[in-house]
């Protein structure tokens, strides 16, 4: 742009020309793969129902997180072990995971999350479940993380 050029606009420093600039949940942002998706506190269909928002919440020491297929959160279907996601909060701290398992056929029992064997994902010694329906709410699909790395 030159001095002359009046009509054209610098954008700001924190978002990269074309590219919007993140927002971040009350408990911070998801990215697995090619899955980014803002976090929010709690397990209510409204979090899931929403564009760009997945259910976070934690019990037994295990943060689940959760949100519709197609929504996009289907991109969890893609999970290996080995891979790893972060969850990244607005002031910049942030945790890192590593995939441990994946169990395609889960249930949801309402009150739990099992694997097909029948052992609840909290007694799976992991730090985090993501989740999301396969063809019905009841069958689910789960991918289990260890943390590697935590700033917060």
């Amino acid at each position: 742009m030159t001095e002359t050029d009046e009509t054209s606009e610098s954008a700001p420093a924190s978002e990269p020309l074309g590219y919007p600039a993140l927002t971040y949940g009350n408990e911070g942002r998801l990215f697995i793969g090619y899955l980014s998706v803002a976090l929010y506190h709690g397990l209510e269909q409204e979090i899931c129902d929403a564009v760009d928002s997945a259910c976070y919440d934690v019990y037994k020491d295990v943060v689940i997180i959760a949100d519709h297929s197609h929504q996009g959160f289907d991109a969890i279907k893609e999970c290996n072990v080995g891979d790893e996601c972060v969850i990244l909060r607005e002031d910049g701290s942030h945790t890192v995971y590593v995939c441990t398992r994946v169990e395609p056929n889960g249930r949801n029992m309402k009150i739990d999350l099992v694997d097909e064997a029948g052992i609840s994902v909290f007694d799976a010694g992991v730090n985090m479940i993501a989740y999301t329906c396969n063809e019905s709410w009841e069958n689910v699909f789960i991918v289990y993380f260890s943390a590697i790395a935590d700033t917060h």
